[in-house]
């Protein structure tokens, strides 16, 4: 038998190690992973970079919807509403490593993932390297959007969770000022109403666009 490890750290999600149709993901919190081998020889081990995703879609909409209320005020006191669109990848980096084991291996690696270059106004393509010289490694990376739409989801998310709040300030005085009969104040809340609607719905078809582009 033979001992193959690998070593190394990412910043986000899983990169899987498939050895002999066995599969291992290094994280965050599992920066080495062990094989084991039967036979010496050359060893074909598929590499991939996936996000993780702890909490299944539904159950995260579930808690967003549950926990809206707080997180709209959080919002509003921190005004965290836009996210930071340049802190994503739009690449995911897969290949192959090819490698001669005779005894017990050991392969670490370095991932650097291609965020968006501002100096010349583009998404860098991720990379790994190996510091086994005697890997033969062939790599390429795959078009992803699924941090963009993610990102999009939170800033939806934020913006519906902090103009909640300004929607039951308006209702309150829209009650106040019926049981008042102050037409005067329901007029302007109206127009008040609308544009703040407007501006909501143009921020968002704004977001959707930008996601798009």
């Amino acid at each position: 038998m033979i001992d193959l490890s690998i070593t190394g750290m990412i910043e986000e999600g899983i990169l899987e190690f498939t050895v002999n149709g066995k599969t291992k993901s290094i994280d965050q919190f599992t920066p080495k992973i062990n094989f084991t081998l039967k036979d010496k020889g050359v060893c074909r081990i598929f590499f991939e970079h996936k996000m993780a995703k702890y909490v299944p879609k539904r159950i995260e909409k579930a808690i967003d919807i549950l926990f809206m209320p707080i997180t709209g005020l959080f919002n509003i006191l921190t005004f965290n509403v836009e996210p930071n669109w340049e802190k994503i990848s739009v690449f995911r980096v897969s290949g192959y490593i090819y490698i001669n084991i005779e005894s017990d291996t050991e392969i670490t690696f370095q991932y650097t993932v291609g965020y968006f270059n501002k100096s010349k106004e583009c998404f860098d393509k991720p990379i790994i390297l190996f510091s086994n010289n005697k890997c033969e490694v062939f790599q390429q990376a795959i078009a992803y959007d699924g941090d963009i739409k993610q990102k999009h989801y939170e800033f939806v998310r934020n913006v519906i969770s902090a103009s909640m709040w300004f929607y039951i300030l308006f209702g309150y005085l829209f009650i106040q000022s019926i049981s008042h009969n102050n037409y005067g104040a329901l007029i302007i809340l109206s127009i008040v109403i609308i544009f703040f609607s407007v501006l909501i719905g143009m921020i968002l078809a704004k977001a959707s666009v930008k996601r798009k582009n």
